[in-house]
């Protein structure tokens, strides 16, 4: 009888898909939407595609590569190649974004100046909450930086010989990288004014 044949050729992909990389910056101060996700991803068949979800919410959050002005909480991103999600190759990873648990924040006190020709007066910032690694605490006289200290929850940041004024405390906080998330440099607007009193020339009578 008659007869015929074909050659069909099963292909495969050189590599699976695979998110090979990632980074995450977390949010800097409490409440904020500054936190980012960025992936990198290869393998399968074809251009790659991104659906992103967030816990708690319905639905795709996105669709992109990278992700960014993200609020604290739980993503996960599924990466498929050209064969789609059903039958295709897949990949799926989640992420969570950090934030501080409370607002960026210090304790403030001062001593006045003592007499009227002294420039004596303190400013002493301690206590610092809301941040990550490290606090810093800048103070501002108007416009103008007078000084920057380190402070810690052990070590007060002591500012003195200071003349009579309206001071303000500027708090900044920093995380040091670690592994899959990025380094980042907070400031806080800064604290209620702390004035600075001289006393009045005492008279002869």
């Amino acid at each position: 009888g008659c007869t015929s044949s074909s050659t069909v050729t099963i292909s495969q992909p050189a590599s699976a898909v695979a998110i090979t990389s990632s980074l995450i910056k977390d949010v800097c101060l409490r409440g904020e939407s500054t936190g980012e996700i960025t992936i990198t991803a290869s393998g399968g068949t074809g251009t790659l595609s991104y659906v992103w979800t967030k816990a708690g919410s319905v639905g795709t959050y996105a669709t992109t590569l990278n992700i960014t002005g993200l609020s604290a909480g739980t993503y996960t991103v599924k990466v498929n190649d050209a064969n789609g999600s059903t039958g295709g190759c897949t990949a799926t990873e989640t992420y969570e974004v950090l934030q501080p648990a409370v607002a960026l924040a210090a304790t403030q006190s001062k001593t006045n100046i003592t007499c009227f020709t002294a420039t004596d007066g303190t400013i002493t910032v301690s206590n610092p909450v809301g941040g990550w690694d490290t606090y810093s605490a800048a103070l501002y006289m108007g416009a103008t930086l007078v000084e920057t200290k380190s402070v810690s929850s052990s070590t007060p940041a002591v500012f003195t010989g200071l003349n009579n004024g309206d001071y303000r405390i500027t708090m900044s906080t920093v995380k040091d990288a670690v592994a899959g998330r990025a380094a980042l440099n907070c400031s806080a607007t800064p604290q209620s004014t702390i004035t600075i009193y001289r006393p009045s020339q005492l008279g002869m009578t």
